[in-house]
C-alpha cells in the first residue's frame, strides 16, 4: 500500500551536520544557541516581536489561553474543524468550547462567529481561530470582530506558516499566534 502524505518529508542534505553540531554542543535539552537561533528566525521570518518555543503547538495555545487569564468556565470560541489540540488546551483550563462553523474556504466564518458571540450565554473570553491546509481565514474581518467585541484572539497558525495576507504573516494578525513544527507540518524539527 503506498503512503500519502499531508506533506511529505524533504531532506536538503544539512540536518546531518545540523544533528552533529548540536550533539557536539551537549545542548540536546532543554535550551541551547539552537533554541534561541530557532526563536529568532520565526521572528524574522514572521515580523514577530517575541517568539517561544514549546514542545507541541498544543502546549503553546495552553500557554496562551493562561497566559491570557482563561480560566475555569470561561467560553472559549474555537474553529469547528481544527485538530483535538486545540480544543484540549481549552479544556486543560477547565474552560467551555464553543464551535464556530466553517465557510467555504473550510475556515472559521466571520458571518458565524458573530453568530456565537451573539447567542453565547457568556461573552466569551478567547477564540481560537485555526487556519487550515496552509489557507488563512479571514483573519481581518475575525481579527475586527475580536476586537470590537473585547475577545482575544489566537491564531492556530499550525499549517500554515508561510502564508500571509496583504502582506502580513499567518500568526500574526491576533494575540498571540501559534506555529507547529510536527512531522507533518510545512517545516519540520526535533
Amino acid at each position: 500500500m503506498k503512503k500519502i502524505f499531508l506533506s511529505p518529508p524533504h531532506m536538503s542534505g544539512k540536518e546531518e551536520a545540523y544533528i552533529s553540531e548540536v550533539f557536539k554542543s551537549n545542548y540536546l535539552a532543554p535550551l541551547g544557541a539552537f533554541v534561541d537561533r530557532f526563536e529568532e528566525s520565526i521572528c524574522t521570518f514572521t515580523g514577530s516581536r517575541y517568539a517561544v518555543a514549546t514542545n507541541t503547538a498544543t502546549a503553546a495555545l495552553h500557554l496562551a489561553l493562561r497566559v491570557l487569564g482563561v480560566e475555569k468556565g470561561d467560553y472559549v470560541l474555537a474553529s469547528s474543524f481544527t485538530f483535538i489540540g486545540s480544543v484540549s488546551a481549552v479544556l486543560y483550563q477547565h474552560a467551555i468550547p464553543v464551535f464556530v462553523d466553517s465557510d467555504e474556504s473550510w475556515n472559521l466564518s466571520p458571518e458565524l462567529l458573530k453568530s456565537a458571540i451573539r447567542k453565547s450565554p457568556k461573552k466569551p473570553k478567547a477564540l481560537i481561530v485555526t487556519h487550515l491546509y496552509g489557507q488563512m481565514s479571514r483573519i481581518e474581518e475575525i481579527a475586527s470582530i475580536c476586537h470590537e467585541e473585547g475577545i482575544f484572539l489566537i491564531e492556530d497558525a499550525a499549517e500554515s506558516l508561510g502564508a500571509s495576507y496583504r502582506g502580513k504573516e499567518s500568526g500574526t494578525f491576533g494575540d498571540m499566534g501559534v506555529f507547529s513544527f510536527n512531522g507533518n507540518k510545512i517545516l519540520t524539527t526535533s
